[in-house]
């Protein structure tokens, strides 16, 4: 049992639609991951792809999830395979697709209107979010700095 569950496996490989995620392609995936350097991008093969921050916009993108959201569908361009690392772009999707390049959250499957103002509204909120945060600690470090005595 245990080598037909095997042969399964090597299987799966030769399936077709391993064959939609070679070199060249656009494919669809999902953003399941974003880090400082990058977003990681699962593909249709179940393989998992890393759009290098150079690779997201034509805009210089300094924070990834000013750009994207885990779970948001995006076409990437697949750069690269080298193993298990598959390097993607979505700027060379976008450009090759003749998709306008967007900025801020409205990268990948959101062109339409109503997706863009609320990647807008998000965005927005979230640099509300984290102005209140700072603006809450930098009281707080001030606060303990002078014994309470701010006015």
């Amino acid at each position: 049992m245990i080598n037909d569950d095997l042969e399964l496996k090597d299987n799966k490989t030769e399936e077709p639609s391993g064959d939609i995620c070679k070199v060249g392609n656009i494919v669809d995936g999902v953003v399941s991951g974003a880090a400082k350097f990058g977003a990681f991008v699962d593909l249709p093969d179940g393989k998992r792809g890393l759009v290098h921050i150079s690779q997201i916009s034509e805009d210089y993108v300094k924070e990834v999830r000013d750009y994207l959201d885990i779970g948001q569908k995006v076409k990437v361009y697949i750069m690269e395979r080298e193993g298990d690392k598959i390097r993607l772009s979505i700027k060379k999707a976008n450009k090759q697709l003749g998709i306008e390049q967007l900025s801020d959250k409205r990268l990948g499957g959101t062109s339409g209107g109503l997706a863009v103002a609320i990647s807008q509204e998000r965005r927005l909120n979230n640099m509300i979010d984290r102005f209140m945060k700072d603006s809450e600690n930098s009281k707080l470090l001030l606060s303990n700095r002078y014994d309470g005595k701010i006015r």
